[in-house]
Parts: C-alpha cells; structure tokens; sequence
C-alpha cells in the first residue's frame, strides 16, 4: 500500500483571489444583462424556444470578457 500522504504538500496559499471572483462575477452580471435585453426586445423567455441561442450568446459574452 502507498502512503497517500507521501508526496503531498498543503499550503496557505489561496489558489483564487477575491478580485478574480469579483471580475468573473461582473463578466457574468454583463453577459446575463446583454441577453436578458435581447430576450426584453423580443418579449421572448430565455428558458423558452430559443434557450440554445441565448446559452450560446451568454456564453460566447462570458468567455470575450474574461480575455
């Protein structure tokens, strides 16, 4: 049996800064803004018929924001 603890090393560290989650949190707030006025616009439900479109242009927002 292998020791599990063998080649492990913990630290303090934190892997994840507050302002990183602040920045993917703000990325997140726009994207949904952007197709909720889409969706407002077109008086459509974005859980309705067009929920792929809508994923996909979330999505698509979320990842142009965070490059």
């Amino acid at each position: 049996m292998v020791n599990a603890n063998s080649n492990v090393e913990l630290s303090n560290e934190k892997l994840v800064t507050e302002d990183a989650v602040v920045g993917v949190r703000e990325c997140v707030d726009k994207a949904l803004a952007y197709v909720g006025a889409i969706a407002d616009e077109y008086d459509d439900d974005l859980n309705g018929e067009w929920f792929e479109f809508y994923m996909e242009t979330y999505m698509d927002q979320v990842n142009e924001c965070m490059n």
